[in-house]
């Protein structure tokens, strides 16, 4: 039986590595090498193989632990089917972003952000063994709920001290008016045009 394994090289990378650890193949994403790894498995007669993010103590096996469990589902043919949309997970670990499939229970990394989805859907298509169109991804950022709220705390009190000072420009605007300056002289006064200063008594939320 081949006893395979497409491990996270530390270097960057995934390796696909035999038995006493020789490196056989070289991939730069896991869906790569876990493709490479089928295919090893499956022109030596079958087996199984092992996919492992490294330094995680996770392993990760596919379904019921074989490639064929993998591979049944369309007779070695990838399929075209209606988007399927999985859940993925995803923070931040070193130089690394390391997502996690739940569904599949397996897991990947990508060097930014922008790269998790396109990886996480390359994962998904070699473990389901369909085409990569077929595959939709919903990615949540893990552990950014406290960065959320506080800059959603500072867009509140950045609006809320906008709109103060829309009203002491207004309340100043209006109380040189009141002392008998037109509307040039008090935008003169001000710096602004008088246009300007028409604007600002009679628009209360936008004296700006």
């Amino acid at each position: 039986m081949s006893n395979n394994k497409a491990i996270h090289n530390p270097n960057g990378g995934w390796d696909v590595r035999g038995g006493g650890g020789r490196v056989s193949v070289h991939a730069d994403t896991q869906a790569g090498a876990i493709d490479r790894a089928r295919q090893i498995v499956r022109n030596g007669g079958g087996g199984e193989f092992v996919a492992s993010n490294g330094g995680a103590g996770r392993t990760i096996v596919g379904k019921n632990g074989t490639i064929g469990s993998v591979d049944g589902k369309s007779g070695g043919t990838p399929s075209t089917q209606n988007k399927r949309a999985y859940d993925v997970t995803v923070e931040r670990e070193g130089r690394w972003w390391v997502f996690e499939i739940p569904e599949l229970d397996t897991a990947g990394q990508a060097r930014n952000l922008a790269e998790v989805s396109d990886e996480a859907r390359g994962i998904i298509s070699a473990w389901e063994h369909v085409d990569i169109d077929s595959v939709a991804v919903s990615v949540t950022v893990k552990a950014t709920e406290d960065a959320r709220t506080e800059w959603q705390q500072a867009e509140a009190e950045l609006a809320a001290a906008q709109a103060h000072a829309n009203e002491v420009k207004r309340a100043v605007v209006i109380k040189l008016r009141r002392k008998g300056l037109t509307a040039d002289d008090t935008g003169r006064v001000l710096g602004i045009s008088k246009q300007r200063v028409f604007q600002i008594e009679k628009d209360k939320t936008r004296a700006s």
